[in-house]
């Protein structure tokens, strides 16, 4: 059965508005990830789609789970993540987040204060285990507005490395936990090549200092990922290899060294493995401009007005003589937010069907889901 006729089906069963995941792209994605950095841990961002399906395809091909929350824990866990390489990063962990993760065989979290630090520390002592923590940096000399940046002047993401030497004691003070490197994420969507291994230069400098001045391990370095997919016809897609290479060449300087390193990804794996389905419920103009009302909107895919980032829409299953003309496509809320986008499309009739692309990350993950009590979209995936 060829995968539009699946997708026909699908949707003919379980209704409209839906995501609808296809694991080959997921495995096709992971296999260029893993061609291009062949030598590195590759983790997965399970907040970028924690469907447990599309988790499981990734689990199966070697890829290990980083997560912010008890519930991404929860579910990579479900999704057959092994505990023990699991990641828990983010930066508002709790004591009894902290203390779930540990009884569950996490071994590996990360630190974005000093508050961190000791709360962590604090929670395996009393547990009597042990934990290796990476030190989330923040350097403003990353900021980049062209990208959605995660570092700058200020920001709640990582340590300033002024703070940390100012607290030298506290940090040399930590008795059970083992500080063994630090983690970079300067920014996510990036599609740059040379955009990773400029902060991999950086991370390499910085670690190395604190190595000096504080004493800390340099034993692994997660150098983030933030690889990015072109939303427009307006940007071109990565050149994930061109990107490795950049990234190898960074890191000739520890190549001596017996540091290990992380790349994670999330958007590159399972961004354009997905799209959400939505079925047009009414179609007007007004002033000049067709309006299509839908019956999914930003309820359940709330990522283009959250972001403010277009996504292609097209007919799904009809084909029409209708002139192709300025539509503005709405969900059914009471909301005058509830945009998905305005595109340049033929004028679909009520009944049509219209696909959204690239809802495979941040799609139904990012969404508001009980506004107007409506039901959520339900997620679908394809056959392997």
């Amino acid at each position: 059965m060829d995968r539009k006729t699946e997708i026909t089906r699908l949707l003919e069963t379980e209704g409209t508005p839906a995501y609808v995941y296809d694991p080959r792209i997921v495995q096709n994605k992971a296999g260029q990830l893993k061609e291009a950095f062949p030598n590195q841990q590759l983790y997965f961002s399970v907040k970028a789609n924690p469907n447990v399906e599309v988790c499981q395809v990734l689990a199966e091909l070697g890829f290990e789970a980083e997560v912010v929350t008890q519930g991404e824990l929860v579910v990579s866990l479900k999704a057959g993540f092994s505990p023990e390489k699991v990641l828990f990063a983010g930066p508002g962990k709790t004591s009894k987040q902290i203390e779930f993760a540990l009884q569950e065989g996490v071994q590996l979290l990360t630190a974005e204060s000093v508050n961190q630090l000791r709360l962590i520390d604090q929670v395996v002592g009393s547990m009597k285990t042990k934990a290796k923590v990476l030190l989330r940096l923040n350097i403003p000399s990353l900021h980049n507005k062209q990208s959605e940046s995660m570092m700058g002047e200020g920001s709640q993401f990582g340590i300033d490395t002024q703070t940390l030497f100012e607290n030298k004691e506290t940090i040399l003070s930590l008795k059970n936990i083992d500080i063994i490197g630090t983690q970079f994420y300067a920014a996510s969507q990036i599609l740059d090549p040379t955009r990773l291994a400029k902060s991999v230069r950086i991370q390499i400098e910085t670690t190395k200092q604190l190595v000096d001045k504080l004493g800390i391990k340099m034993d692994l370095l997660d150098i983030g990922g933030g690889f990015g997919i072109p939303y427009s016809s307006s940007e071109s897609p990565l050149d994930l290899q061109a990107c490795a290479a950049e990234v190898r060449e960074a890191l000739k300087e520890i190549c001596d060294s017996p540091t290990k390193v992380i790349v994670e990804s999330g958007r590159f794996l399972v961004g354009d493995c997905g799209k959400f389905y939505t079925r047009v419920i009414d179609v007007k103009k007004s002033f000049g401009k067709h309006y299509i009302i839908c019956d999914g909107g930003m309820v359940g895919f709330t990522r283009p007005i959250l972001v403010n980032s277009p996504h292609k829409v097209e007919l799904f299953d009809s084909v029409t003589d209708n002139p192709v003309e300025t539509c503005v496509i709405c969900g059914p809320s009471c909301s005058s937010i509830d945009c998905l986008g305005t595109v340049e499309i033929s004028v679909p009739e009520i009944g049509d069907i219209l696909s959204v692309g690239d809802a495979g990350a941040y799609g139904w993950s990012m969404s508001i889901q009980i506004f107007h009590c409506l039901t959520p979209p339900k997620e679908l995936v394809l056959t392997d």
